[in-house]
């Protein structure tokens, strides 16, 4: 199966004094390629930076990644107990998701739970119990 790989790039231009270069920098988190270019006088300055947004992001991506102590699994188990209030990111996210399901149904929210409930993420299969 050929797999298509996310590219996630960013450009920030920063008011500096003298004369500024682009500084560019691929970091890679679980097979995505992330592109930080900055334009900044200091090379120095702009590694930490570079590596500072690189941090940001990789968090924010966890956050959102079906993993144990994540965001987005505590919300999901929440959910199942409870109603759970989520935070606006989140809402937006959902909000996004649900459109682009309206338009092409290729795209859903929800099946992130099933495979873990039917065991495909583990490879060990089974039925749920009907809770």
């Amino acid at each position: 199966m050929v797999r298509i790989l996310p590219l996630l790039f960013l450009t920030l231009l920063l008011q500096t004094k003298g004369t500024p270069q682009i500084i560019s920098e691929v970091y890679t988190y679980k097979n995505i390629p992330i592109i930080i270019k900055l334009s900044l006088t200091e090379q120095q300055k702009s590694k930490k930076i570079q590596e500072k947004i690189f941090q940001i992001i990789t968090n924010q991506i966890y956050n959102y990644e079906y993993n144990e102590g994540s965001y987005i699994k505590n919300v999901t188990e929440s959910a199942y107990r409870k109603p759970t209030k989520i935070d606006k990111d989140l809402s937006t996210l959902l909000s996004k998701i649900l459109y682009y399901n309206s338009l092409t149904k290729s795209i859903s929210p929800t099946i992130g739970y099933l495979i873990d409930i039917w065991g495909f993420e583990s490879e060990k299969f089974y039925i749920p119990s009907p809770e």
